[in-house]
């Protein structure tokens, strides 16, 4: 949050502090940050609001939308305090987190979501032929259309999938 407010207009609370350790006495991650000025959009939208006021409020999103998209990084990760990049937090399913990355590609950081290829030594671990063939077609994709690919073309996007958690790769 830091870093968007330093470097754009779009406004940004202030963050009072934070603790992102689900196990701590709250016993979940939490923010507590300065309330800006203003209704939210949630509360308003339900509301009688004119075509104007509709209009206005899309308009605002893609200003901040335009202002985010401007913002390129050398490498994909999360955005320390420091404005430099570090590695990508997921929730894992015992309550820790767990991070992979940073990444200093697209092609890199999109094959850290899949599983390695599967290893038919292990009886244990068994993969039907669906899970073969898409492994086999997104990895052959992203060869073929990811190659050269750097983040300093990359522009980080609004997850439209916000559940799916990054299935880390075995060292």
């Amino acid at each position: 949050m830091k870093y968007i407010k330093t470097h754009s207009t779009i406004p940004v609370p202030e963050v009072y502090f934070f603790d992102m350790d689900p196990n701590n006495r709250v016993g979940a991650q939490f923010m507590i940050i300065e309330k800006l000025p203003g209704k939210s959009l949630y509360d308003a939208w339900d509301n009688d609001l004119s075509f104007d006021d509709l209009l206005s409020i899309v308009t605002d999103i893609a200003h901040i939308h335009v202002q985010l998209s401007a913002l390129h990084f050398d490498q994909i990760g999360s955005i320390k305090a420091n404005g430099t990049i570090g590695p990508v937090y997921y929730p894992l399913p015992d309550g820790t987190v767990g991070s992979m990355g940073p990444f200093t590609s697209t092609r890199e950081y999109l094959l850290s979501h899949l599983p390695p290829i599967p290893s038919f030594q292990k009886p244990a671990i068994k993969f039907g032929t669906l899970s073969i063939t898409i492994w086999s077609l997104l990895t052959t994709y992203l060869s073929q259309h990811l190659i050269g690919y750097s983040t300093k073309t990359f522009t980080p996007r609004i997850s439209l999938f916000p559940s799916l958690v990054p299935i880390p790769r075995p060292e």
